[in-house]
């Protein structure tokens, strides 16, 4: 695949009726940009995104907000590398756990219908092999900066016997708020584990990242095997560190471990008591 610029040119830009002139957004990676009401992103693979802006497109939206995604005028989906979508108002919030796993069970109420991509069994980014080790569907591999923490979790991992179905993978930081709206989700990351996956991820990065008293977990406290998907979700935010050290040699992203200390402490106590 050709290189995608690093700004929209000319042609994608007409190619979406784009009349205005592309302003880069803060945050993220860095790619993504606003012309007047429309969203403009580089995408890296076609297919994946086609399959992905139709399911977007046609699911019903109750309890949460979706931006529509544009066929450029010859009627693909991605056009010169560029997709585009409609602009959602709202922002990223930290705290709102409670909305945030409110939104998550919305959202993936919706998407259970939906039948697996097969995309999804052949990614093989950081991201994605994490996701395959937490769930045990590779061989475990890890640098040993990253075992104790790693082998502590996988101690208390039991079977899990749940329902598979289309997630959003890497919802915290992809939900946004706006006074008066219902939450808008966006950079959708799809995989194929339980609804409730999902919600463990974003609990994991409450704790870690956000200061979330080890409380919020209460909020999720009668859902069947959480306390399985919570340890395979902060083995997967560890694992994704390997995978992008791996990646890039970055020893700082192996030194992030000690972020998790407690959280791991946390749920090897609960281990203990279920």
């Amino acid at each position: 695949m050709s290189q995608i610029p690093n700004h929209p040119d000319k042609d994608a830009l007409e190619a979406f009726g784009v009349k205005d002139t592309p302003v880069l957004l803060p945050g993220g990676s860095g790619t993504t940009f606003k012309a007047g009401s429309l969203i403009l992103k580089p995408v890296e693979n076609s297919d994946e995104h086609a399959w992905i802006a139709q399911v977007i497109n046609t699911l019903p939206q109750t309890g949460f907000r979706l931006a529509r995604q544009l066929q450029a005028h010859n009627g693909d989906w991605v056009y010169k590398g560029w997709s585009a979508s409609t602009f959602l108002e709202g922002h990223e919030v930290k705290g709102k756990w409670k909305e945030k796993v409110s939104v998550s069970q919305a959202f993936h109420q919706a998407l259970a219908p939906i039948p697996c991509p097969s995309f999804i069994g052949t990614r093989m980014n950081p991201w994605a092999l994490a996701d395959k080790v937490a769930f045990g569907e590779l061989p475990f591999d890890a640098h040993q900066h990253l075992l104790p923490a790693l082998n502590k979790l996988r101690a208390d991992l039991t079977p899990i016997d749940l329902p598979y179905q289309l997630i959003h993978g890497d919802m915290p930081g992809n939900i946004l708020f706006q006074d008066g709206q219902a939450p808008a989700i966006i950079d959708f990351s799809f995989y194929w584990r339980p609804a409730a996956f999902a919600t463990a991820i974003i609990l994991v990065d409450a704790i870690v990242w956000e200061g979330a008293p080890d409380t919020v977990l209460n909020l999720v406290e009668y859902t069947p095997m959480m306390h399985q998907l919570l340890l395979r979700a902060e083995m997967r935010r560890i694992l994704e560190l390997d995978g992008l050290y791996k990646q890039s040699g970055n020893t700082r992203l192996l030194e992030q471990v000690h972020a998790h200390t407690h959280l791991i402490d946390v749920l090897c106590s609960r281990s203990l008591l279920l």
